[in-house]
């Protein structure tokens, strides 16, 4: 099971996981099984629910929108919010 320490504020599902944005401007993914798949920082990470993709997780920050590769926690992109 994970543990998740850096307090879990939001959650999104599906039937292949389940992504974790913290307080501790973290994002996790955890597999169907309840395993930690990977862990990345977003220092800029608001409070608000992550989106899952079948390729990427997405969040939101307080000054932009970031991807990470769903398989590996790779950044894909970000952009600034302004630009959205």
């Amino acid at each position: 099971h994970a543990t998740v320490k850096d307090g879990p504020s939001d959650l999104a599902a599906d039937a292949d996981g389940v992504a974790v944005t913290t307080s501790g401007q973290s994002v996790y993914l955890l597999g169907a099984d309840g395993r930690v798949r990977w862990r990345a920082d977003f220092r800029d990470l608001a409070l608000g629910q992550p989106a899952l993709g079948p390729d990427v997780v997405v969040v939101g920050g307080m000054t932009s929108i970031a991807a990470f590769a769903r398989s590996d926690g790779a950044p894909r992109w970000s952009h600034d919010s302004a630009v959205v």
